[in-house]
């Protein structure tokens, strides 16, 4: 996973991406910062979001400005 966020990152922080990261399952309620560039992000976080939509229904969610999400992202 590092690798994959490594080569993400450099591939693409000069185009204006932030972040590249992965968060883990931990118990059946949130998920937990994996392998991630560049800022910090929150950990845990609970399923409600983004990320907890995309591992409960097992599919990619690609989100291309989250601040277009509220205030919350």
């Amino acid at each position: 996973m590092r690798a994959v966020v490594d080569a993400l990152w450099e591939g693409l922080h000069e185009n204006g991406v932030s972040w590249v990261g992965f968060y883990l399952p931990e118990g059946e309620a949130e998920l937990v910062l994996g392998p991630s560039r560049n800022k910090p992000a929150c950990s845990p976080i609970g399923l409600h979001g983004v990320c907890g939509q995309a591992f409960t229904q097992r599919r990619p969610m690609i989100v291309r400005d989250v601040r277009e999400l509220g205030q919350n992202y």
